[in-house]
């Protein structure tokens, strides 16, 4: 019964999904209820970020390695799940590209869950917003991000790339690899179909037929953005590079077909249902990147494939990473990074000030100390009987007392230095 009672709770999850990726925008922008925001998910539980992250996850194997997989139009992070056999639901153990990359490579997973009907680029932008945020309050420092998009998802991955890259956030420094799976980049098929004959029925003269163009025309930005994918977003930058491709990560492109051989009609006529295999891996994508293409997978299978993850799996040990990986233990997962940053902020600031005090303490010092130590030289001196004993002498405390200035001194603007990496060694 307690596995019966969550059923409706998941059927009702998926048809919000559904409806957020036919009319998304337009609940969004009406502020209802049912309108998905954006989150980063553990499994089926929504994130908070915050000094509490760390708590969150203090129970889970966390690393700084870090894997996030984005899902596509209508649906929710459960498109990954593989189809398992049916189990007792309190044993029952999900298993994903997510999960088995944490198994073989110790990757940490996590998954996005997103209103699908918003344009893909305000989605891209959130999802870079939200991985700048992620990254703040991950409870260490993420050395090695890899993205996987499904579908729609992997044209958020570009768009996030590309916000990131435009607007300088930093969280894109540590991404690795990008895979994309089944993604339309250069558009979908069914949403052009759809778009035509909208057109067309619009443009018959007679009203109990051109007033169906209305009903086509109500579907999401999101849907209509598949028209075209990112085609229009092929410009190249001063790199040689798509503008939405981060130059430093390695990308990798998965198609499928419905046809049994990777050249047959069916498969060139229909891809995988939805997406074409020369749009799944498209003519703007760099040049060193890799793409595989599967016969007789369609376009949902390419989601939760054994035969997808083996690829993934090769591609990861064909090239692999130079970051050492990371496992924290739980008292270390449930640190704030927050803190921790504050801590070592505050830290900095103390030395800092007091480097820069000490400096000119120590500079006063001498000058006084120098001032003092003349006067009784400055008398012996003048006794011609003691002069040739004091000369060597006065000679000798300067020498001294020079290096142990010059030592404090020094010493004080390498704290300095330290304190405030940026500011160079200025007094």
């Amino acid at each position: 019964m307690k596995g019966n009672n969550k059923e409706p709770s998941h059927f009702g999850l998926l048809l919000q999904s559904i409806l957020n990726g036919m009319i998304g925008d337009y609940l969004a922008q009406h502020a209802n209820p049912l309108a998905i925001k954006m989150g980063l998910y553990d499994q089926s539980d929504r994130l908070i970020f915050g000094e509490g992250l760390g708590t969150q996850l203090s129970e889970h194997e966390l690393s700084n390695k870090v894997v996030i997989l984005a899902h596509g139009l209508t649906n929710l992070e459960t498109i990954w799940n593989f189809r398992q056999e049916p189990t007792p639901r309190h044993t029952a153990q999900l298993v994903n590209y997510g999960t088995k990359l944490q198994d073989e490579f110790g990757y940490t997973p996590f998954y996005v869950r997103y209103n699908t009907g918003l344009p893909v680029e305000s989605n891209g932008h959130q999802f870079s917003e939200m991985l700048q945020q992620f990254q703040q309050h991950y409870p260490t420092d993420i050395e090695e991000l890899v993205l996987v998009g499904f579908s729609m998802g992997g044209l958020v991955l570009r768009y996030a790339q590309k916000h990131a890259i435009d607007s300088g956030e930093d969280w894109v420094q540590s991404l690795a690899k990008c895979i994309y799976i089944g993604t339309p980049h250069e558009g979908a098929p069914l949403e052009k179909i759809v778009d035509i004959a909208s057109n067309v029925v619009r443009k018959v003269p007679l009203d109990y037929v051109n007033h169906w163009a209305e009903w086509l025309d109500i579907r999401s930005q999101g849907v209509k953005d598949l028209r075209h994918g990112l085609k229009h977003s092929q410009g190249k930058d001063e790199l040689g590079q798509c503008g939405s491709f981060y130059p430093n990560a390695e990308h990798y492109f998965v198609s499928g077909s419905i046809g049994n051989e990777k050249d047959s009609l069916s498969g060139k006529v229909f891809g995988d249902t939805l997406v074409r295999q020369g749009s799944a891996a498209p003519q703007a994508r760099p040049t060193d990147s890799s793409h595989t293409h599967f016969a007789s997978l369609d376009h949902l299978s390419l989601a939760h494939s054994e035969m997808v993850y083996q690829q993934i799996k090769q591609w990861i040990i064909k090239s692999p990473s130079n970051i050492t990986l990371k496992r924290l233990s739980k008292t270390e997962a449930s640190i704030s990074p927050h803190q921790k940053s504050d801590s070592v902020a505050l830290t900095r600031g103390v030395i800092e000030v007091m480097s820069a005090t000490a400096g000119k303490v120590i500079g006063t010092t001498e000058i006084v100390h120098k001032s003092i130590s003349d006067i009784p030289f400055a008398i012996l001196g003048a006794i011609p009987v003691l002069k040739e004993v004091s000369a060597p002498i006065e000679t000798l405390h300067n020498g001294v007392t020079g290096a142990i200035y010059y030592t404090l001194k020094t010493g004080a603007r390498t704290a300095r230095r330290v304190s405030s990496p940026n500011k160079g060694d200025a007094q």
